[in-house]
């Protein structure tokens, strides 16, 4: 619709309700109490707004809210005092924002996160001890970020439950080959930097899917993936592969190889 503003609403009225959608219209702000007496509000999803300022006591009233949609905001930060609001959150997509930074500081108050979507953000860094409390996380969507680096203290706290990692479209030029996150089983690398891979991968035993395309490796050999017993699908696309070295995808249960779009002269 064309809503502007919701700061005159009385949504005490509505004290059952469990989810509301207020996507897609034209509200500017979160005035503070706007939600009071919504108790039992569950999912809240308010993508696609103008929203600027997400005020400390936007979600004031909200302590059952487990799901909420901010993204396609202009929002420029999510402040630690508004998140703590949500002590049952568990699902948060803010994509498509101006979001900058990213901190344990934020993120401590929602400990029960089992979600997180930032893509499209111009996230910068991930400090070490960011997710150390989100022990819950399955789920990270980080794509299209300006992220450069990559290491095992990128998602130190995340390790026992993590299995779905976006990052793709970052700026990441290396990865630490001491990664090691028992529980992933996809993870998306595309449109970075890489250039080479070796050893990187090795320890990540339980993961599905490895999608590696638009990068800049020129090489792959038989230990690049070893160790990677359930991977099903790989994508090299677009790279700068010129060799496939006998052995190189001796992985048991690998049934998708995308190489195409490279410098191969033979097979």
């Amino acid at each position: 619709n064309r809503i502007q503003t919701i700061k005159d609403v009385d949504l005490q009225a509505l004290g059952s309700l469990e989810y509301i959608n207020l996507s897609r219209n034209l509200i500017r702000e979160i005035m503070p109490g706007t939600f009071l007496g919504m108790a039992n509000l569950k999912g809240l999803d308010f993508s696609v707004n103008v929203v600027r300022k997400v005020e400390d006591d936007a979600f004031e009233g909200l302590e059952s809210l487990e799901y909420l949609d901010i993204s396609d905001n202009k929002v420029l930060s999510l402040p630690a005092s508004a998140l703590g609001r949500l002590p049952r959150l568990k699902r948060l997509k803010a994509d498509y924002n101006r979001i900058g930074a990213l901190s344990y500081e934020i993120l401590r108050s929602v400990k029960g996160l089992e979600e997180l979507s930032l893509a499209y953000n111009i996230i910068r860094e991930i400090p070490k001890g960011t997710f150390q409390d989100l022990a819950q996380l399955k789920i990270l969507n980080l794509y299209g970020n300006q992220i450069a680096a990559l290491d095992q203290d990128t998602f130190a706290g995340t390790e026992a439950n993590l299995e779905y990692v976006d990052l793709g479209f970052n700026i990441i030029e290396e990865i630490s080959p001491d990664i090691s996150l028992p529980a992933l089983k996809y993870l998306n690398l595309a449109k970075n930097k890489l250039v080479n891979i070796e050893g990187a991968f090795n320890l990540l035993s339980t993961l599905n899917v490895l999608i590696l395309k638009e990068n800049g490796i020129e090489n792959v050999t038989p230990f690049t993936f070893t160790g990677m017993d359930n991977l099903i699908s790989i994508d090299l696309s677009n790279n700068y592969i010129r060799t496939l070295q006998p052995g190189v995808f001796g992985n048991n249960y690998l049934n998708e190889v995308n190489v195409s779009g490279n410098l191969l002269k033979e097979l």
